[in-house]
């Protein structure tokens, strides 16, 4: 990879949603649906966590309005 190259990020993603605590580095992927998941609570609707560093192959670039 060159060094004029950006490393695609989740953090960079239009779907993903940073987790609300200032010193966490990780979120939510949004991309599709939450999935049901079991816990010691019932039932719940989940998104996957990823980290802020972390990509994958659904990766879409926030797109910024030209200045």
């Amino acid at each position: 990879m060159s060094d004029d190259t950006k490393q695609l990020a989740c953090s960079d993603c239009i779907y993903w949603s940073a987790s609300r605590r200032p010193s966490a580095s990780n979120g939510q992927c949004r991309r599709f649906p939450p999935t049901t998941q079991r816990s010691d609570r019932g039932l719940m609707s989940m998104w996957p966590l990823t980290e802020a560093y972390g990509w994958c192959g659904e990766h879409t670039v926030i797109e910024t309005e030209p200045t």
